[in-house]
């Protein structure tokens, strides 16, 4: 798992300065669509077991279908109708309990099986991930996320981890095409693959490893639309691509042509 030089600069970055970072993310203007997602997440975290409980309640189901479609917005007609969303996650109603014991924060290494010549859809199909191993778990996620038929186009990517991430919000940061991919990859993920959810992944941990430490930013985390560790990262990587994108636009309109990737190197280029 490894990031392009776009995303290790922005991680580089990010740490840096992660609560300004996050004070930068602007939460969404409809308090609806804030309101659906923490009662999902309150809900996973209080009132469920494991979450198959949570695929066996259909009211859970459809609150989690309502906040996808609003988190979609304008795109939401793309969401599978109900009945085809609930089939769709029963169908990994047990994998997901056998990833729920693991955190974020927690892996600290790979297992030899990982660098094994064995096919992820085979060698993956039965067992579930070890312990603390971030590439069984990887692979795990992505299997699961890939056979999810969610929305009507190919990308699975953000739909699978925007789902998912509600009923394994200490595992799963939800991700966005424009926001994620721009922050890990300098584009838009697109229909994404394997290799671009490993490597953005691999970068999520990254943060959530050094940030896990970090007092300031993680009294912030279960405040407001900071509703998990999880959440908190994936706000403060919108809200450090919405800072650089206001300090892009700021150099342009200066009349600076030079790109800049962060706001470090736009104080750099202005004092040139």
């Amino acid at each position: 798992m490894a990031l392009n030089k776009h995303g290790t600069i922005s991680v580089e970055e990010l740490l840096r300065d992660p609560v300004a970072a996050l004070d930068a993310y602007d939460p969404p203007a409809e308090q609806w669509k804030m309101s659906l997602h923490k009662d999902v997440i309150r809900q996973i975290q209080r009132d469920f077991s494991k979450p198959s409980d949570a695929v066996s309640d259909q009211t859970f189901l459809k609150d989690v279908h309502a906040t996808l479609k609003a988190w979609y917005g304008k795109r939401a007609w793309i969401i599978v109708d109900f009945p085809t969303f609930k089939s769709e996650i029963e169908s990994v109603a047990s994998r997901l309990d056998r990833l729920s014991r693991f955190r974020i924060e927690l892996f600290q290494g790979v297992c030899t099986r990982c660098f094994m010549n064995i096919p992820p859809l085979e060698s993956l199909m039965q067992d579930s991930p070890t312990e603390e191993c971030i590439g069984c778990v990887t692979s795990f996620l992505w299997n699961t996320i890939e056979r999810l038929n969610l929305t009507t186009g190919k990308a699975k990517i953000v739909s699978g981890s925007k789902t998912l991430h509600h009923f394994l919000p200490g595992l799963l940061p939800p991700m966005d095409n424009r926001y994620t991919g721009e922050f890990f990859l300098g584009r838009a993920l697109g229909t994404g693959a394997e290799k671009v959810f490993t490597d953005i992944y691999g970068g999520f941990v990254d943060l959530a490893h050094e940030l896990v430490n970090h007092k300031e930013f993680m009294a912030q985390v279960g405040e407001g639309f900071n509703t998990s560790l999880t959440k908190t990262l994936d706000n403060a990587v919108i809200g450090f691509v919405t800072r650089e994108d206001r300090a892009t636009a700021n150099a342009i309109a200066e009349g600076l042509k030079t790109p800049v990737v962060s706001k470090r190197q736009l104080f750099d280029a202005l004092l040139k």
